[in-house]
C-alpha cells in the first residue's frame, strides 16, 4: 500500500508538465474512430508520441493534404482531431493511415478558435466519450463543412434514430472489415526490447539483471497479437560459506484478442512457459520448474471503462490447462525426483492503466488471480493459487524509447511444498525500452 501511495504522491507531482511535437515535425498514425457529428477523429497516437493538448496540425493521406486539424483532447495513446479546413473527407476514413505535421499557431484561422472555445467542445467531448460507448459512434465519411451542426431540437428522436442505424456501420468498418492477415501484416506490427540494468531483490539480497522483448501488433484493431519473452538472471552469494547461488528463469507467452465483439466485450487466447533454474551445493543444479506451460483456447475480457485518463480498464476469464515438471530434492537419498503435474487454473485478470494528462508519465497495474483445480476430481484448491501484480511508472523519452520502474508481487506455494524455496517474493527493476 506504501507503495502505492507514494506512487500516487510522485504522479500528482509531475501532472502538469506538457510536451509537443516539434514545428514541421511529421508522424505516421491511424485513425481509429470517425465522429462526423463533431468533425471529429481519433487517432492512435497521443501524448508519448509528443501530440498535446490543443496542437495544430495539417492531415495528409498518400501525399495529399485532406484538411487541417486542433487535437481537443489527448491520452497516452489517442488523440481527438477536430477538423478544420476539410480538403478531401473522403479520405478521411475509419482505418485510414494518414501522416499529421504540425503547423504554427498563427496558421489557424481566429474563426476555428473561437468556435472551439465559445462551443464549449471539451465539455462535449466528455459526454460524447461515454456515448461512444452506448450508442454514437461514426459513420464511413466526413461533413466538408468547418462547424459542427447542431442536434435537431424538434425531432431529437429522428437523430438517434439515425445514430442507431450509424452505429453498425461503424462496427462494420472499423472491426468487423479487417482480415485477420491484414491485422498482421508487416506494416502494422512493432518490435520492442527492454533491459533492467539495476534491480534488487528481497530475497537472499539478490542483485540482478533481465532482459526481453516484444512483438506484436498496435492497440485499436480488430485482432491484436502480442508475444512476450523475458530472460530473468539472479546471483547472490553466501556469506558463511561463499556458495555462489544462481537461479535463472525463462517466461513466454502468445496473445491474440479479437477486440470488441460487443462494444463491451472481447474474445481472446492466450499461451504461456515457464522455466526456472536454480544451482544447489550438494546436486549442483535444479530446475525448481523444468517447464511450464499453460493453454487457454477461449476466453472472455469485459472493458469496464476507458477515457482519456484512464486508457485501459478491464477484466477477464480464461480457462487453462496447465502442465508443470518439477525437480524435486530429496536429501536423505541424495536423489532428484521428477513431479508431473496436470491440472486445470482458473485465471482471472484485471488490468488498469492510467496515463498523466498533458505528460509523458503513466502508471500501470496488472493483477492475476489463479486458483488450481485438479484435473482427477475438478475440486478447486484455494491453498494453491498463483498469484502476480505488476506495478509500473513510466516516461516516454522520444518516440522510440522510455524507461520505467516495475514492482513485481509473486506468491507460488507449489515451490515452497516441492523444494522449500519462499513462496512470496518482490522485485524491484529499473528498465530502458526501446520501440521500432
Amino acid at each position: 500500500m506504501s507503495l502505492v501511495f507514494s506512487g500516487l504522491v510522485f504522479l500528482s507531482v509531475i501532472f502538469n508538465a506538457a510536451y509537443a511535437l516539434d514545428l514541421n515535425d511529421e508522424l505516421k498514425t491511424r485513425i481509429i474512430k470517425v465522429i462526423p457529428g463533431k468533425n471529429t477523429i481519433v487517432i492512435n497516437r497521443g501524448i508519448e508520441d509528443y501530440i498535446k493538448h490543443q496542437e495544430h496540425m495539417k492531415i495528409e493521406v498518400d501525399g495529399v493534404f485532406a484538411a487541417r486539424a486542433v487535437a481537443v483532447r489527448t491520452s497516452l495513446r489517442t488523440a481527438y482531431l477536430k477538423l478544420y479546413r476539410v480538403a478531401n473527407p473522403k479520405l478521411l476514413t475509419a482505418n485510414a493511415d494518414i501522416k499529421i505535421s504540425s503547423l504554427q499557431k498563427s496558421e489557424v484561422p481566429i474563426y476555428v478558435e473561437e468556435e472551439i472555445r465559445e462551443r464549449d467542445f471539451y465539455f462535449d467531448l466528455q459526454k460524447l466519450e461515454q456515448d461512444i460507448d452506448r450508442k454514437i459512434i461514426a459513420q464511413n465519411q466526413l461533413m466538408t463543412s468547418d462547424l459542427p451542426p447542431v442536434m435537431d431540437a424538434v425531432h431529437p428522436d429522428k437523430h438517434y434514430r439515425y445514430i442507431d442505424r450509424e452505429l453498425k456501420v461503424y462496427e462494420t468498418d472499423t472491426y468487423h472489415s479487417e482480415s485477420i492477415w491484414e491485422a498482421f501484416s508487416a506494416k502494422n506490427m512493432f518490435f520492442n526490447i527492454f533491459a533492467s540494468p539495476y534491480q534488487t531483490q528481497r530475497l537472499n539480497n539478490q542483485k540482478n539483471i533481465n532482459y526481453g522483448l516484444t512483438i506484436g501488433t498496435g492497440r485499436g484493431r480488430k485482432y491484436e497479437l502480442s508475444f512476450n519473452l523475458t530472460q530473468n538472471l539472479f546471483i547472490s552469494q553466501n556469506q558463511f560459506s561463499n556458495f555462489k547461488n544462481e537461479f535463472s528463469s525463462t517466461n513466454a507467452d502468445l496473445t491474440l484478442d479479437i477486440n470488441r465483439v460487443t462494444p463491451k466485450v472481447s474474445y481472446f487466447l492466450l499461451g504461456s512457459y515457464l522455466q526456472q533454474k536454480q544451482s544447489d551445493p550438494i546436486f549442483g543444479e535444479i530446475y525448481p520448474v523444468k517447464n511450464q506451460s499453460r493453454i487457454g483456447p477461449f476466453g472472455i475480457k469485459y472493458h469496464i471503462h476507458e477515457s482519456s485518463t484512464i486508457s485501459r480498464f478491464d477484466i477477464s476469464y480464461i480457462p487453462l490447462y496447465e502442465t508443470r515438471v518439477s525437480e524435486v530434492l530429496d536429501y536423505n537419498l541424495l536423489q532428484i525426483n521428477i513431479q508431473d503435474r496436470k491440472n486445470f487454473r482458473h485465471s482471472v485478470r484485471v488490468r488498469f492503466d492510467m496515463n498523466i494528462p498533458q505528460s509523458r508519465f503513466y502508471f500501470r497495474n496488472t493483477l492475476f488471480w489463479r486458483p488450481a483445480m485438479y484435473k482427477s476430481s475438478f475440486e478447486l484448491d484455494f491453498n494453491d493459487v498463483d498469484i502476480n501484480n505488476t506495478f509500473s511508472i513510466g516516461y516516454q523519452l522520444t518516440n522510440n524509447a522510455s524507461i520505467d520502474y516495475m514492482n513485481i508481487y509473486t506468491n507460488d506455494i507449489r515451490l515452497q511444498r516441492d523444494n522449500g524455496i519462499e513462496p512470496i517474493n518482490m522485485i524491484n527493476q529499473f528498465n530502458f525500452r526501446l520501440s521500432f
